[in-house]
């Protein structure tokens, strides 16, 4: 029997990893590699960009796996763990920031993966 709960972050995983690469690619890395700025740490906000990338899409396999294999919850452990702990990763920036959560797009999606990660393993 498939769980609509991990299904649900799943998507909403992919769905951001395609945001991020569609529309972020083109509003933060193309002015980000255009800045005047020591190449190291032009090429290192780049790297961690594209592990901004892989980290959704982990998680939505993760996810879309335990979904479908009910027996493989423990993927769900894993990825409901990794999204909270982002989620936090999002709001410990928002704060030294001076910056309100939502405005990293970050924390809202990341929290919610996290919460219908929980639903799935707890309903």
């Amino acid at each position: 029997m498939m769980n609509g709960w991990f299904l649900a972050a799943g998507i909403v995983s992919l769905a951001g990893m395609l945001l991020h690469v569609l529309v972020g690619g083109r509003l933060f890395v193309r002015p980000l590699l255009a800045y005047d700025i020591p190449p190291e740490h032009n090429w290192l906000a780049y790297f961690v960009w594209h592990v901004g990338t892989v980290a959704p899409g982990l998680l939505s396999a993760g996810f879309l796996a335990a979904a479908f294999l009910p027996h493989r919850s423990d993927y769900a452990v894993i990825a409901a763990t990794f999204a909270g702990l982002l989620a936090l990763t999002a709001l410990w920036t928002s704060v030294r920031s001076r910056r309100s959560p939502m405005a990293i797009p970050a924390f809202p999606v990341f929290s919610a993966v996290c919460l219908l990660g929980l639903g799935g393993l707890v309903f």
